[in-house]
């Protein structure tokens, strides 16, 4: 190698990174200049030389640099935390520029980006194993990167160098580069720069086949078979690849003839080198092999399909051929032991992860480069085996057209070795890349591409990997090859922090066993990042769920069964409720079902969710289907995992008509219009577009998320009953009687309206509606013991909710956001019926000593008040649970009165606001007043200053709120609904005293045991009615924050009036109603 290309890679500043001594300074940036750039603007669109000189003149402007900064003590868990840690320049009129490009034209498109694939996985593939060590220690022709110093550069560009010799941008001399094309990111976020990946990240041969488009021109359209071309003497069975068009030519990027034209593929990167269309030829003529070997054993099959299966099956093998012979050669096979990962010799793995994104990361379009270093310089080819320079044959592969060169080629590829990875080069890489007038650097290239994406230090990602830091170049060289000049490595980066992956990667020594160091080799398998859970590469191959016999005829016949059986179970349930009488009117488990009963929306969802509840049985038990339309035997997580992935969509419309029920119409009262007006002030009832980019995300009648896996006995719908052990469960009532047994424990600080807040505020977020009941004859809730004594009290399982297949789910019917639905309603026709349209204000009752009581009507449906007398109607608020009792029903009727304050004051400060305009502002005002107090008053209280703060709960004293994530989904979650926010269950006192103005005791208290969906003590005028209730709940102390729980609604909840044991126990229904939605035991969630 000589001096004067080592001098330019030390000093020339696609390769270095910005100098300590040059910090801050104005750092000139590449630009598109010289022949090179000429030619590729005309070679990428011809007739728009104007758009590409543009594009020239946009990337020469000098942009302000700032070098990476030094970095933390510990790593973020993310990669694009770690890449943040670089300040990086303003590019955002480059970004405009290649935007516009790239929607002009494909080739365009194609030539700016520079993509993420390795050129030369192929080389490996067919390379003989044999030679692999053996070939590490030849280096005659090759060029290490680091190396002695050497002679001096002249203007900031290297003596004697014929590539480079006009200086630009003043006295820096630069080679061409463009930037890698941008997309934006997830959910059109704003945030870090983000490169493109044209190809899929799947091991699906994507370079041969391409995409639809391309695949069509490759493809014969007879037989199956690929379109290869004859020559050289033999037929197209055994022929090269279908030539590159004459119209497109000058497109395609290869300097062939066009008598000898450049060949066509799924990739146009077939032309890279005469080993790489030698690699693509011979996986094609094996398409045609499979392809003609179905054709012989499946004569009745056409041409669609013997091409499909063939292609599946050469993917099969290709597949195959990287995990089973190239991974364990560049990793070690004792490596890969060591971390877990063992392909299994048959049938299905079931450790594939669904939830992993299987993108392409960024950092590997990096380390992919890698194999370039194991090139050789030369190719033996034809009889005599003479040796000849890759230089002529970069992107012109037209040697293969010659008699005898393609089998040349390949024996080559089988016989001759090559290097281990490292920091070397053959020569023709570093001058010699799109045509011999006019080279780049491939070396710096990388370097350059590496920085343009991002990528952190070689130091950043062995501490994200969890791997040794090098604080000094002497405790970083025990660990480099023992060719690596350790004196140029430090003159070049200064500090270990600066130098970049790629370099640092690929000067480590090889793990025994492998080709590959330590960061490479462990960085696939054991870094850890949010984005990339602990997994093994196995999880990764694509042949499990795609092989799977699913179709969508099959999901189709499943749903068309289900759909029968619900109909069948639903005219059974309707003889059964003609033929025997309903649950008595007093009935404690009617008073309930009627509190949690689902509105009409709920129902709608609820039948199509049964009907895939009982799709999802047909296809896990294979009961109706063939034997090939059954599933092959897979563990319980895998099913759980994939039964929600396929896509019912398309066929949910097709048996909706037939359930016997006409939906109601969505426009009506929940209209979900789209694009979302970013523009209006006010939320919808619904909570639709309360987040501009998921307009969904918190939604009423939506199903609850789930943090872990479902535990359901059966896996899918079954209440949990069974232990880990395997052993029963203890009942929810015995586990009631043990734990929560009532104790006189008062709170020593807080009174009882934190109890009562916290109550109206579950009711503003979460409402899980109940099915009808349960059978008699019920296995998993047994009424009685073997002895006929009665067993347990009355459980009705929440409604369906999932509209996918897969477990059971429940809905929420309210919306997640704190918008007071309990007063306002979470639908536009809840809305309305509340409203009074006069003045802005809700509608009310005048009961002359409250002049604005609740109104009154017939929303609760077992009301006890009338019993004594008719005129003590119930009332009617936004949540149907607003008389469940008088504390409950006075916080409903106080906000209701605020409301109407605020009204009245708007309408006399603005005579020209109508109805519409006083109702949405007030409905405003009061909304963010009461989100005040949750987040200012009442959860300081319940999670302590500290965690407030930690959490950035608190609210600021002025300005804005700047940490809102649209990417997350704010539905409420299982494990929300069903038990961290029930902890209020225990401040209950099981007495509401009555107080007046001086917080003292006026009248005998309310006993809560009386009182369940009785409002009777409202209408007492004498007593105080609301005022005295009012006073008592903030005048006493609430129940001490422990495991007790007060009798009233431990074992007369909803009791029948006079009856003794008729309540229900609320400790117990919170324990079964957790067991009903599958939430895992309590240890699962502290791991």
């Amino acid at each position: 190698m000589s001096a004067s290309n080592t001098a330019f890679l030390k000093d020339h500043p696609a390769v270095t990174k910005t100098r300590p001594e040059a910090r801050g300074s104005l750092a000139a940036y590449p630009r598109i200049s010289g022949s090179a750039a000429a030619t590729e603007a005309k070679k990428l669109d011809a007739s728009g030389s104007r758009r590409i000189d543009n594009v020239v003149r946009r990337l020469q402007t000098p942009i302000l640099t700032t070098p990476r900064t030094s970095p933390k003590k510990r790593c973020d868990s993310r990669e694009d935390t770690l890449a943040s840690r670089r300040q990086r320049p303003d590019f955002n009129v480059l970004h405009a520029s290649l935007h516009r490009l790239s929607k002009k034209s494909s080739a365009i498109k194609q030539d700016i980006l520079v993509n993420i694939e390795s050129y030369t996985i192929h080389y490996i593939l067919s390379s003989s194993r044999r030679n692999w060590m053996d070939h590490a220690q030849k280096d005659e022709a090759k060029d290490h990167i680091l190396v002695p110093n050497g002679e001096s550069v002249e203007n900031g560009k290297p003596a004697n160098c014929p590539f480079y010799s006009k200086p630009t941008l003043g006295s820096v001399s630069c080679m061409p580069y463009s930037r890698s094309l941008t997309v934006p990111n997830r959910n059109c976020a704003m945030g870090a720069r983000q490169q493109a990946n044209l190809a899929t990240s799947y091991m699906d041969l994507s370079q041969l086949y391409g995409t639809n488009e391309a695949v069509r021109r490759l493809r014969s359209f007879k037989n199956g078979r690929l379109a290869l071309r004859a020559s050289s003497g033999v037929t197209d069975r055994y022929g090269l690849p279908p030539p590159v068009p004459n119209a497109e030519f000058s497109a395609a990027g290869c300097f062939s003839s066009p008598s000898k034209p450049c060949f066509l593929a799924g990739s146009n990167r077939i032309n890279f080198l005469p080993l790489s269309a030698a690699f693509y030829t011979i996986w094609m003529r094996q398409h045609n092999l499979v392809a003609d070997k179905l054709k012989d054993v499946n004569s009745q099959w056409d041409d669609e399909k013997l091409f499909e299966e063939a292609r599946r099956i050469v993917i099969a093998q290709w597949q195959h051929v990287v995990y089973r012979e190239i991974v364990p050669l560049l990793i070690g096979k004792q490596n890969l032991r060591s971390m877990g990962v063992r392909l299994q010799e048959n049938g299905f793995d079931s450790g594939y992860n669904m939830k992993v994104d299987a993108s392409t990361t960024n950092v590997f379009s990096v380390i992919g480069q890698l194999f370039l270093t194991m090139y050789p310089g030369y190719i033996l080819s034809g009889v005599n085996n003479r040796r000849e320079s890759i230089a002529s044959m970069l992107n012109n592969a037209s040697i293969l057209y010659e008699k005898g060169k393609l089998d040349g080629v390949l024996r080559f590829m089988l016989t001759e070795g090559v290097s281990r990875p490292g920091l070397h080069v053959a020569q023709t890489f570093k001058q010699v890349l799109l045509h011999r007038n006019s080279s780049l650097d491939m070396v710096a290239m990388w370097i350059q591409m590496s920085r343009d994406h991002g990528t952190p230090s070689y130091s950043d990602w062995r501490r994200f990997c969890n791997l040794e830091t090098f604080r000094s170049f002497d405790s970083l060289g025990a660990h480099l090859q023992k060719a690596i000049n350790l004196t140029q490595l430090e003159d070049l980066y200064k500090d270990t922090e600066n130098i970049d992956l790629l370099v640092g990667g690929l000067a480590e020594k090889s793990m025994e066993g492998g080709l590959l160091g330590p960061t490479f080799t462990n960085f696939a398998i054991l870094c850890e990042s949010s984005s990339i859970p602990k997994l093994d590469p196995a999880s990764w191959r694509e042949e499990k769920v795609r092989s799977l016999p699913i179709t969508l005829e099959t999901v189709e016949k499943a749903i068309k069964l289900g759909m029968e059986q619900y109909l069948r179970h639903e005219e059974s349930e309707g003889r059964k409720f003609r033929e025997n009488q309903p649950l008595p009117s007093s009935s404690a488990l009617l008073t309930h079902a009627l509190l949690m009963a689902p509105k009409k929306e709920s129902l709608d969802i609820a039948r199509t969710a049964a009907v895939l509840r009982e799709a999802t049985n047909v296809l896990v038990t294979g009961n109706g289907l063939k034997r090939s339309e059954k599933l092959p035997s897979l563990d319980l997580p895998s099913l759980q995992r994939m039964l929600p992935l396929i896509d019912v969509s398309r066929v949910i419309g097709n048996f909706t008509p037939f359930l016997g029920k006409e939906p109601l119409p969505k426009n009506l009262c929940l209209p979900e219009p789209l694009p979302c007006d970013h523009t209006t002030k006010y939320r919808t009832y619904s909570g639709w577009c309360n987040n501009i980019k998921f307009p969904k995300f918190g939604n009423s009648f939506v199903q609850m998320r789930r943090l872990l896996d479902p535990a359901y006995n059966d896996g899918f719908d079954e209440p949990r009953s069974r232990s880990v052990l395997g052993g029963e469960l203890p009942s929810a009532r015995r586990i009631s009687n043990f734990v929560h047994a009532e104790a006189p424990n008062f709170h020593v600080k807080f009174t009882h309206m934190l109890m009562q807040f916290g109550q109206i505020l579950d009711h503003d977020m979460m409402h899980s509606p109940i099915s009808r009941g349960y059978k008699p004859d019920d296995p998993f809730f047994p009424h009685s013991h073997d002895d006929g004594r009665p067993r347990c009290m009355p459980f009705a399982r929440s409604l369906l909710g999932q509209l996918s297949l897969g477990f059971r789910n429940q809905l929420n019917q309210l919306t997640s956001f704190l918008d007071a639905s309990y007063l306002y309603g979470s639908t536009q026709c809840e809305a309305n019926r509340l409203r009074l349209f006069s003045g802005g204000k809700l509608n009310f009752t005048d009961l002359g000593f409250n002049k604005e009581a609740l109104p009154q009507g017939d929303q609760e449906k077992d009301c006890r008040s009338t019993l004594a007398s008719t005129s003590k109607r119930c009332f009617v608020a936004g949540d149907e649970r607003s008389n469940e009792h008088p504390g409950l029903t006075v916080m409903h009727n106080l906000l209701l009165r605020e409301h109407n304050r605020i009204a009245r004051a708007l309408s006399s400060r603005n005579v020209l606001w109508n109805d519409e305009k006083i109702y949405q502002e007030t409905r405003r005002i009061n909304i963010a007043q009461l989100q005040h107090i949750v987040f200012k008053e009442w959860l300081p209280i319940v999670m302590g200053i500290t965690n407030m703060e930690k959490y950035e709960l608190r609210p600021l004293s002025s300005g804005y709120f700047e940490g809102y994530d649209p990417l997350c989904d704010a539905s409420i979650s299982q494990e929300m609904s069903t038990s961290a926010f029930r902890f209020g269950h225990s401040l209950i006192r099981s007495m509401f005293p009555r107080m007046n103005d001086k917080f003292s005791n006026m009248t005998k208290a309310v006993n809560l045991t009386e009182h369940f969906s009785n409002p009777s003590p409202i209408y007492e005028k004498n007593n105080g009615h609301m005022e005295s209730i009012l006073m008592g709940l903030i005048g006493t102390n609430s129940m001490a924050f422990d495991r007790h729980i007060t009798s009233s609604v431990r074992n007369h909840l909803f009791a029948k009036p006079g009856g003794p044991l008729t309540g229900l126990d609320l400790a117990a229904v919170n324990i079964q109603r957790g067991r009903d939605h599958g939430v895992q035991a309590y240890n699962a969630y502290r791991h």
